[in-house]
């Protein structure tokens, strides 16, 4: 006598079933609630892939960027890297405006905020020993343009990103230029933690309410140290910057 030994349908093994029912244990095993296998390992895949094609972009456009650094600002000049100095000015500039703009939405006072304006740019352009700051900077205006046709495929977001990491890299080519040919001049670093401490020194509420007693410490010692260096930039500023 033969027994029976699959009495219903839904008893039967997955690989009983006809192909007419194979999509349904599919759906079974990848519903909603579980994700298929390498997903995750995929998806970081291609964020590798997108971000090295977004570096190839900003190498191909900063090494001609970096070119235009070394270059004077004027053809008749003859002035290496002036370039290069007037994109340090220009960060500096930029870093005052950005402190500023933050404190003058935290502190809702226009009067201070257009003393502290005057009393830092004052002491920055003795700092820097220039008769002008700069509120443009070509460098990143040929640094984006090198890269604009690159970049018509992209969102919005991945734009910005793009942009904002490109600004970060100049940056650390320019301080990497300063230190491997020795310029007389300051590195974007020094002059952005310089403008810091002008602005802590015109707002020191600030460091009162949140900076611990050794930070503070450091912090002045980093100041005098800025301020008795004895390093100016070459005199073309003068000339060359408007």
């Amino acid at each position: 006598m033969k027994l029976n030994l699959f009495t219903s349908e839904a008893k039967r093994p997955a690989y009983q079933c006809g192909s007419t029912n194979t999509s349904f244990q599919v759906r079974r095993v990848f519903s909603k609630k579980s994700k298929a296998p390498y997903t995750e390992i995929n998806s970081a895949v291609k964020s590798t892939e997108r971000n090295g094609t977004h570096q190839r972009i900003i190498d191909k456009a900063m090494k001609k960027t970096l070119a235009e650094a070394k270059k004077p600002t004027k053809k008749e000049s003859n002035i290496q890297y002036e370039t290069l100095y007037n994109h340090v000015v220009f960060r500096a500039t930029s870093e005052v405006n950005a402190h500023l703009e933050k404190k003058a939405n935290e502190i809702k006072n226009p009067d201070r905020i257009k003393q502290a304006q005057r009393n830092i740019e004052k002491n920055l352009k003795n700092h820097l020993n220039t008769d002008c700051l700069m509120n443009s900077g070509p460098l990143r205006t040929y640094l984006v343009s090198g890269m604009e046709k690159n970049m018509a495929r992209l969102s919005k977001k991945e734009r910005e990103e793009l942009i904002s990491l490109a600004y970060k890299q100049l940056d650390q080519n320019i301080d990497e230029i300063i230190r491997t040919q020795k310029l007389d001049t300051y590195s974007v670093k020094e002059v952005t933690q310089y403008v810091n401490l002008l602005v802590n020194n015109e707002f020191p509420e600030k460091i009162k309410e949140v900076a611990t007693p050794s930070s503070v410490i450091q912090e002045k010692r980093t100041f005098k140290k800025l301020l008795t260096r004895d390093q100016d930039f070459p005199m073309a500023f003068r000339h060359h910057q408007r």
